[in-house]
């Protein structure tokens, strides 16, 4: 079987997430600076999807991983 995760990941430039759609000035480039907040917050994001999709991986599950889908919307942060 397949198993299909989608994920809403939280806006990184907030510490509580922010809303899906409030792009709070994001500067996309800051989520590859881990010296930036943003950068840590978007790889503890990274490092506990990972986790997860790793055990799935143990137990033998094929996973769609699905991360920012959606994104020629203008719904989400990630969108545009």
């Amino acid at each position: 079987g397949l198993v299909t995760i989608n994920m809403h990941l939280p806006n990184p430039v907030s510490t509580n997430g922010g809303g899906y759609k409030d792009r709070m000035n994001l500067q996309f480039i800051d989520l590859t600076n881990a010296n930036t907040d943003t950068g840590r917050r978007w790889q503890l994001f990274l490092d506990r999807i990972a986790e997860g999709l790793n055990d799935l991986r143990l137990a033998g599950v094929t996973v769609l991983y699905r991360p920012l889908h959606e994104m020629n919307g203008d719904w989400f942060y990630w969108c545009n």
